[in-house]
């Protein structure tokens, strides 16, 4: 933006004194294009956010003809205390911009569009080429402005001026208006097509368009999140299904474990159960034996001289033990001490087993229980 040094200094407004804007656009009456439009100054109507049109007046320098000394000039006057002149929005634009100038009654100053546009940001909004602060209110200011740039003798080289709107900043009493309340004048070029206003088939597609987009952008985060709860929703059912085939696992080694320590603990069982019994009956054998001989024998002879007695008795003494071993038929079984001792050993004369242990006994070839002589032969003893 080109500000002419004015020697004036801003106005300073009174007690009883406001600025009031009054914008010019492009078609206002006031405005004055030379030359004349045709193959010059062209109308441009266009939108840049699909719901409001915008108006501007543009020329190129395709349009001027070689060597032609007319101006290609926006002229009118103005009372106001400051100046602003507006390009259309660099969106708008069909060319290049060039150079112009802007003159303030005999003070002309440069304009370098190009470099303008250049540093513009935004190219939706007006871009403004010109202000001034500095000039007097009281006073009519005549101003004008013209585009520099004549035809380039290069082929498709076509620069371009675009007038949007001028902005004058008046002096008014504080009464004349309410504070605060801005005027704006707006009149469109005879020759162009008034401004109007856009077709309500055009807002409902707009609205539509712009609710299909809020639609789409809301569709995308809902699958976006859904997305991310589907991928926690793995990892925790991977996470679970990985410690339930832990445990199933560690389950399964310890019923293993516990089998097998059952297995041996009840072969283990049976193992002592059975050393038990032998272990048992060779500590009856062995010892309890002899000394139930001893307390069954009527005296203390020996075991030779009991058996030379019994060798030199009769054939009485084998049919009736008792005479013999008084009370010996209310003794048990010495070998498991349960069942009545009913069978005789012949060899020895002792009647001290009981059929059972007799039979295990001629099996195994053991010797007397009593007196630990041969046993071949038995006799089972029925007393009346």
């Amino acid at each position: 933006t080109e500000e002419a040094p004015e020697e004036q200094e801003p106005w300073v407004l009174g007690n009883d004194q406001e600025f009031h804007e009054i914008t010019y656009h492009d078609t206002h009456p006031s405005l004055s294009y030379t030359p004349a439009k045709l193959h010059n100054w062209e109308t441009g109507i266009a939108s840049v956010d699909g719901l409001h049109n915008q108006t501007f007046h543009y020329i190129t320098s395709d349009g001027n003809l070689p060597g032609s000394e007319e101006k290609q000039a926006v002229s009118w006057s103005f009372k106001g205390a400051r100046l602003a002149v507006y390009g259309a929005p660099k969106k708008l634009l069909l060319h290049p911009p060039g150079h112009a100038e802007i003159c303030i009654e005999t003070r002309c100053h440069a304009i370098d569009m190009n470099r303008i546009y250049n540093n513009v940001a935004s190219i939706n909004e007006r871009v403004l080429l010109y202000h001034n602060d500095r000039l007097d209110p009281t006073n009519t200011t005549s101003a004008m402005i013209r585009f520099l740039e004549q035809k380039s003798p290069i082929p498709g080289v076509v620069k371009g001026f675009y007038l949007s709107q001028i902005v004058v900043t008046e002096v008014r009493p504080s009464s004349a208006l309410e504070p605060g309340e801005n005027v704006s004048y707006t009149f469109f070029d005879p020759e162009s097509e008034p401004e109007e206003d856009p077709p309500l088939l055009d807002v409902v597609a707009g609205l539509l368009l712009k609710g299909f987009v809020w639609f789409l952008t809301l569709g995308a985060w809902i699958v976006v999140a859904a997305g991310l709860i589907a991928e926690v929703l793995v990892v925790l059912w991977a996470v679970g299904y990985f410690l339930y085939f832990t445990w199933i696992c560690i389950r399964t080694v310890l019923l293993c474990i516990g089998a097998v320590l059952f297995c041996i603990g009840a072969a283990l069982f049976w193992v002592v159960r059975l050393l038990l019994r032998i272990l048992g009956g060779c500590f009856s054998i062995c010892g309890g034996g002899h000394q139930e001989r001893q307390h069954l024998l009527p005296d203390s002879s020996s075991p030779s001289e009991s058996r030379s007695g019994h060798a030199s008795s009769s054939n009485a003494s084998y049919t009736n033990p008792t005479a013999m071993y008084p009370g010996v038929l209310d003794r048990s079984c010495v070998v498991c001490l349960n069942a009545p001792s009913t069978v005789l050993i012949q060899d020895c004369g002792h009647l001290c087993l009981c059929p059972t242990c007799s039979q295990r006994l001629l099996q195994l070839g053991s010797k007397c229980p009593v007196c630990r002589g041969d046993v071949n032969r038995t006799t089972r003893v029925f007393i009346s």
